[in-house]
């Protein structure tokens, strides 16, 4: 009689898919917002990362007096020597950042807007 009920037995119950759907939406609840935080911390990692090497590239530029660091210093100039030796310029990882140099120290940070104090220009 129990070989019976089981042959006769095909599908699974509203009540078990009913758990499982909701055991996957609280999985699925959980995962998102931890997978969109990881994403934007690599985006960061990634842009400070990316900063470092263009400022490797200046403050070798400077050393070798083929790049003046001073207020004239612009973005294209930046480029210029980034490009000679990297090939091109590394994209920001985060919408709508910009890499930005210190005029007269060489500093690269990536940035939304351009830092508050004077003397820095966009890497474009």
């Amino acid at each position: 009689m129990l070989k019976k009920m089981l042959k006769k037995r095909k599908g699974f119950t509203l009540t078990e898919l009913i758990v499982v759907v909701t055991i996957l939406g609280v999985l699925t609840a959980i995962a998102v917002p931890l997978l969109t935080s990881y994403i934007g911390d690599s985006e960061k990692s990634a842009d400070n990362s990316n900063a470092k090497v263009i400022e490797g590239v200046v403050k070798r530029a400077a050393a070798k007096r083929t790049l003046t660091l001073n207020a004239s210093l612009t973005g294209s100039a930046v480029v210029t020597v980034v490009e000679s030796e990297l090939g091109s310029v590394p994209n920001c990882q985060q919408a709508d950042f910009e890499f930005y140099v210190k005029q007269v120290t060489g500093e690269v940070q990536a940035s939304e807007a351009a830092p508050e104090a004077t003397g820095w220009v966009a890497v474009e």
